[in-house]
């Protein structure tokens, strides 16, 4: 499969595969709102070509191109998963969504709830200590407002994006190692009270991601697909109130591609969990 660089808009036509892909410092922050490039494996599409400013997905069919990455009135940036069954997924999409390339900010949220619950503030952070509840009342909003339908993703819709047409542990590999260039999780940063010297027990203190909370959003390299924090920096909700991907307070396992945690209460909220959201194409 071919790869489509973010931040280029010359024109390109890329033909792909219907098939699947298959103490140490981080690499300096990336983030998909920069001119930095990163590698981005286009999913599941057989061509692409810039159409002003946009890089579009032409389909086969005779139906309208759906552009691959997107941006709505508050800054939320979207990009086109399309159907298939990458790597170890048990489930296929049933049609093309938009996922939020980003967790949804502090800004983000604030601007539409006019609220911000988060304990760790910083308006390019992710929002956390918000509730399933006000995920779903926050995408019934921003719906309302737009004029287009904002949920959240389904579980099997999540873990097929996290993956990205990988059946690894992680979607850059096995290799824990690599774990802090890709995740902000409970590395040797991770302290709740840096003036607690106490709260160092769960952690993994061989390496160290350089944030001890959350991170701002984009901090750490994407996955193929071009979507960032799929693990760590904040657990994030999905439809059947789990929470996957895990956060900077879980160890490796926790923010592996298929990790999640189910929660009882959808009014609870925890400084560890945020959530993203999916725009449907139709």
């Amino acid at each position: 499969m071919k790869t489509l660089s973010t931040g280029v808009c010359a024109i390109a036509a890329v033909m792909l595969m219907s098939g699947c892909g298959g103490d140490r410092q981080p690499e300096p922050a990336r983030s998909a709102s920069t001119n930095t490039a990163t590698d981005i494996t286009v999913p599941h599409s057989e061509a692409v070509q810039t159409i002003e400013g946009n890089d579009v997905l032409l389909a086969s069919s005779a139906s309208a191109p759906l552009a691959h990455v997107v941006t709505n009135s508050i800054g939320i940036e979207f990009r086109l998963i399309e159907p298939g069954n990458p790597g170890s997924a048990t489930t296929d999409l049933p049609r093309a969504v938009y996922f939020s390339i980003h967790e949804i900010t502090q800004s983000q949220y604030e601007s539409v709830t006019k609220n911000n619950p988060s304990q760790f503030e910083g308006g390019e952070r992710p929002v956390e200590k918000v509730s399933w509840q006000q995920a779903v009342d926050f995408c019934r909003t921003l719906s309302a407002t737009d004029g287009k339908e904002y949920r959240l993703p389904s579980q099997a819709e999540w873990q097929y994006a996290c993956r990205a047409g990988t059946s690894t542990k992680y979607s850059f590999g096995d290799d824990v190692a690599e774990l802090p260039e890709h995740a902000n999780y409970a590395d040797n940063s991770r302290r709740l009270d840096p003036s607690n010297p106490y709260d160092l027990v769960f952690k993994d203190k061989l390496y160290s991601d350089g944030h001890n909370n959350t991170a701002p959003v984009g901090s750490f390299k994407p996955n193929p697909w071009g979507l960032y924090d799929m693990h760590g920096n904040v657990a994030e909700w999905c439809t059947e109130i789990v929470c996957c991907g895990g956060s900077w307070y879980d160890l490796p396992d926790l923010v592996a591609s298929d990790a999640y945690t189910t929660r009882t209460d959808k009014d609870d909220g925890w400084y560890t969990t945020g959530f993203r959201v999916v725009l449907e194409t139709d």
